[in-house]
This record gives structure tokens, C-alpha cells and sequence, in this order.
């Protein structure tokens, strides 16, 4: 199944490329190749069995924080949709997006280079993406900051507001510590708050998350400092906690988790694919599928369809997006090439401590962004069949640690990385449509 071209390319989209790659200081005649072949192109349409993915290029980028001169853009920062009152009265919904973490300061390669350790810049920043009156989109930067730049925990759209889940926290010292806070941002009164509303029974980050009808599984992860399969669930109107089946098998962080309905057996399946293990100190990405029936309490978890069953390359969800497009639907955007990780992980263990150490980083990381082979192609997981469907690469650079949303009838991709250590501040949409659904389910990621 191949992409089929309706429109071509415009000036628009050769602009979000440009940005990208002028993170870079050079670019291979490959990548100015494609800039030029998409100089043309105002939206990509792809159509596989009555499914359509539509790109836009018509978002404005994140602006940068308040004092800097530069957005770098950021991987690992929270989401959600909020329901904003004009002066007017008139309701309307916008995007929140609040911290996330990059390499702001220098530049992961350049302190490589120099033998200067690596400097992860952690962000209290939240910006707001609404529609003007001239129905045209924009950011700002919100009054209010997150207590403490943090990133990588989990967040969701619930009736309350904005629920974010744990995360990385750089301290008042420098020091950078794992969270175990439960915090809501909401509107009160026409103004945008923040507040810590509880814990959790674990610190937590860098794990799977998916929210359905009041609760929230929170999976694997980062959790009280080990990488762990442990499996939480969490009742929001009752505030309460409880330990769900460990996933089987492997410690797994970065999973990419979402919650289906059957609609013939009503079962409601949690699956967990991808992550990565850390499991007898061998770092190893993972490309298989797991699902568990929570509406029932003796349930198993079962192996599904691995996501390698239709693909030549070696394919992960590591890093990837995900949202929802149906009750029995979810669509996966980038996420690490398995091969890529693997390799340089075994690599990086044999000269560990060695005098190779520091060549091998830059060789690593100074690669241009298509060499890492993330994974370019919008992946449909349909549970009514258990089947995997490709709808055709993105026409940008895949992204890692990006923000997914639902908003303006269209799904929203923000910022995320373009390689090891490099993000894009650039804002892609998309418009999903499939003959088969009636409409799309929006509760939860």
C-alpha cells in the first residue's frame, strides 16, 4: 500500500522542512533534494481502504519563551484541551501545552565535542494555541508557569481539566528528580490556574498512559527510580489508586498505550506496544503488542499482533504518538527504527569508558536526521481485526517525544525531536476521515 498524491506540494511545507533542517549545520544533497521536491506541496492526501490522512501546513510554529530569542521546540512536554470563555461569552476550545525538555544551551553534539557534560534544559513554560477572530490560529505564552521545569510525566483531557501525571523535575540545585505529583491546570473565573491536587503511589516517568470512562492506567515507565512493568489505575471522582497486572515479561519504558472497546463482546482492551527494556543491563528496543480485557479482574494479558508482522524494516514505537481515530482505532505516528537503537546501544556498551567513547557520540549524533530511519509512516491499529495498516509517510521529518491532540476537527503534532537531541519547533495537522466511522472518539490518547 503506497501513498497516493492528490494535491501537490507548496512553498508552506518546504518552510516547516527548512526549519528543520537549519537545525543542522549542514545538509547532505539528499535533504536539499527533498526540500526541493516539496516546494509545492499545500496538503498530502493518503488513501488506504476508505481510510484518509490530510496534512495541513498552515499552523503557526511554538514562539519562543518569554526572554529568548529562539524556540528550539520540546520533547516529553504535557497536553490538553481546555474550554476558553471570550469577553463576548463565547465558548471556544484551545490547546494547552506546558513544559517539556530539550538541549537548549548547547547543543548535545557541540558538548559532546568539547567534553562538557550534556545539559538538559527542563521547562515551566505552557503556551496556548486558540483561533482569532479571523478564524486564523495562534499561540501565547499563558501568564502562569509550571511550579518547575518538568517533562515526560502524562496528561489528559478530563471534565476537571487538565490532569498531568508525575515526570522529571529539575530542582531549585541543579539536581533532576522524578515526580510523584498529581496536578491540574483548568480555568476559573476566565483565567488559566495551576494546582497540585495529589500524588501518586510511585514516582513516575517516561511510561505509557491511556485514559477511558474516569480512570487512567498509568504503565511501566520510570517508576520510584527503576524501569518497571508495573501497571497502575487511578479513578478520578474517587481520587484512588490501584495496582493493576504487571505486564509480562520485561521491565518496559516509553510504551505506547492505548484502550479499545469491542463492540460485539463490549471487552475494553488495554494494549501496551513498543518501549524499550533495560532488563539484565542490555538496553533493547521492543516491537511487540500486548493487550489485557480491564473489564474483567481475572483477565490475562495476551500477546496481539507484533507491529514488525507487515513491515521489511526493523520498526518501534519508541518515541511515538499516539491518538485515538475510533472506538476499535488508534494512529501511531514516528518512533524510533529498532535496528538504530539496538545497534548503537551494543555499541555504546562495548566502548563505554574506553577512549572510543567520545568518537563514537560524535559519530553517532552528528549523523543527519534521515540516517536514524525513525519511523516515517502514519501506522492504523485496528483491534476489530487485529491488523496494522499503513497510510502513507508524513511529509515531514518523523518526530519522537512529540504532543498529540484533538482540536479543530483535526489532529494536532507538536514539536518533538528530529534525532537524538535535536527538536523542531514546527506544528503539523492533519485531518483523519474513514467511510467506515461515524466519528471520532476523543476521550483519551
Amino acid at each position: 500500500m503506497r501513498t497516493l498524491m492528490k494535491k501537490v506540494m507548496s512553498k508552506v511545507m518546504c518552510k516547516i522542512i527548512n526549519k528543520q533542517f537549519n537545525q543542522m549545520k549542514k545538509l547532505t544533497f539528499t535533504s536539499r533534494f527533498l526540500c526541493f521536491i516539496s516546494l509545492a506541496i499545500m496538503t498530502i492526501t493518503t488513501s488506504v481502504n476508505g481510510a484518509t490522512l490530510t496534512w495541513q501546513s498552515n499552523l503557526p510554529d511554538l514562539p519562543a519563551p518569554a526572554g529568548e530569542s529562539i524556540q528550539h521546540g520540546v520533547a516529553g512536554a504535557y497536553s490538553g484541551i481546555l474550554t476558553a470563555t471570550n469577553a463576548a461569552g463565547i465558548e471556544s476550545k484551545v490547546l494547552i501545552v506546558a513544559g517539556g525538555a530539550n538541549f537548549s544551551n548547547t547543543p548535545l553534539v557541540n558538548a559532546i565535542k568539547a567534553d562538557i557534560a550534556p545539559e538538559k534544559i527542563y521547562h515551566q513554560d505552557i503556551f496556548l494555541l486558540s483561533n482569532n477572530e479571523s478564524n486564523q490560529s495562534q499561540w501565547q505564552q499563558t501568564k502562569i508557569n509550571l511550579p518547575l521545569g518538568t517533562a515526560y510525566g502524562e496528561s489528559f483531557t478530563t471534565e476537571q481539566g487538565i490532569l498531568l501525571f508525575g515526570g522529571e523535575v529539575k530542582q531549585a540545585d541543579g539536581s533532576v528528580e522524578k515526580s510523584s505529583d498529581i496536578a491540574l491546570i483548568s480555568y476559573q473565573q476566565g483565567e488559566l490556574h495551576y494546582k497540585k491536587i495529589g500524588e501518586m503511589p510511585i514516582t513516575f516517568a517516561k511510561g505509557g498512559s491511556a485514559y477511558y470512562q474516569g480512570k487512567i492506567y498509568i504503565v511501566g515507565g520510570i517508576q520510584n527510580g527503576k524501569a518497571s512493568n508495573n501497571v497502575y489505575s487511578y479513578d478520578i471522582k474517587k481520587s484512588t489508586w490501584q495496582q493493576e497486572q504487571p505486564l509480562p515479561g520485561n521491565n518496559r519504558v516509553s510504551p505506547v498505550v492505548t484502550i479499545h472497546v469491542d463492540k460485539d463482546s463490549q471487552a475494553t482492551q488495554l494494549y501496551v506496544f513498543s518501549g524499550f527494556s533495560t532488563d539484565n543491563n542490555k538496553n533493547i528496543a521492543l516491537d511487540d503488542g500486548l493487550s489485557l480485557n480491564i473489564a474483567t479482574a481475572s483477565a490475562k494479558w495476551k500477546t496481539i499482533a507484533p507491529i514488525k508482522a507487515l513491515f521489511d524494516k526493523q520498526l518501534s514505537l519508541i518515541g511515538a504518538a499516539a491518538i485515538k481515530v475510533g472506538a476499535q482505532q488508534t494512529l501511531f505516528l514516528g518512533g524510533y527504527n529498532k535496528k538504530t537503537w539496538d545497534d548503537w546501544l551494543k555499541t555504546y556498551q562495548n566502548v563505554k569508558g574506553t577512549k572510543q567513547e567520545k568518537n563514537a557520540k560524535v559519530n553517532f549524533f552528528s549523523q543527519q536526521p534521515l540516517r536514524f530511519n525513525w519511523n516515517k509512516d502514519a501506522l492504523l491499529f485496528d483491534s476489530s481485526n487485529q491488523t496494522w495498516t499503513n497510510l502513507g509517510e508524513a511529509p515531514f521529518l518523523p518526530n519522537c517525544g512529540a504532543v498529540i491532540e484533538h482540536w479543530q476537527n483535526g489532529i494536532v503534532l507538536i514539536n518533538g525531536e528530529i534525532k537524538p537531541g535535536v527538536r523542531t519547533a514546527s506544528v503539523k495537522m492533519a485531518f483523519f476521515k474513514d467511510k467506515k466511522l461515524t466519528k471520532i472518539n476523543k476521550q483519551g490518547r
